[in-house]
């Protein structure tokens, strides 16, 4: 008997756990979460976010690479950032700077023309809880998240996503290049 009332309590706490969203970086999972002050100093959450389509774009002003991306993201925001997806209404681009020194953050941001982007940092570089908590080990780097925060895809250039976007479009919004 009291085996059976173990394996049932077991059975119970497992399924509940199952039953939970888990978070994590791989497609399918819930992006942790991030709160970081955009360059005025507002505090701003993915989780603000909700119901968009996001692009979590992290970068550097002292990064060449991401620098060249900088403008194909812009491009790639401008294309969709108000377009019906199955599983989100329009997009933004969470762009999570990895930056000490706020002037060169800003200044690149003026300089690539991406002030139309949620532009946050916590201004400590490589050692950014959020960079820790979404191992980046290189930048540019993307995360492209549905409008529950769902993980859909990591690790794509704008090209990439370009083409992931437009498959997610809503049937009758699909852009033909």
């Amino acid at each position: 008997m009291k085996k059976r009332l173990l394996f049932i309590v077991i059975l119970l706490n497992v399924s509940i756990l199952l039953s939970r969203a888990q978070t994590g970086l791989f497609p399918g999972y819930i992006a942790p979460e991030i709160k970081l002050k955009t360059i005025d100093g507002q505090k701003v959450a993915l989780k603000d976010l909700s119901g968009k389509m996001v692009i979590i774009y992290f970068w550097a002003s002292w990064s060449e690479h991401s620098r060249v991306e900088n403008p194909k993201m812009k491009e790639l925001y401008q294309e969709f950032r108000n377009s019906q997806f199955e599983e989100g209404k329009g997009l933004v681009v969470y762009s999570v700077a990895l930056e000490k020194d706020k002037g060169a953050w800003f200044a690149a941001i003026q300089k690539d023309g991406i002030s139309t982007f949620v532009n946050v940092s916590e201004l400590k570089f490589l050692e950014s809880k959020a960079a820790k908590d979404y191992n980046i080990k290189a930048i540019p780097m993307t995360f492209l998240l549905n409008g529950n925060g769902v993980i859909l895809v990591s690790g794509m250039n704008s090209e990439a996503l370009r083409d992931k976007l437009n498959s997610l479009l809503s049937e009758n919004t699909r852009i033909v290049k």
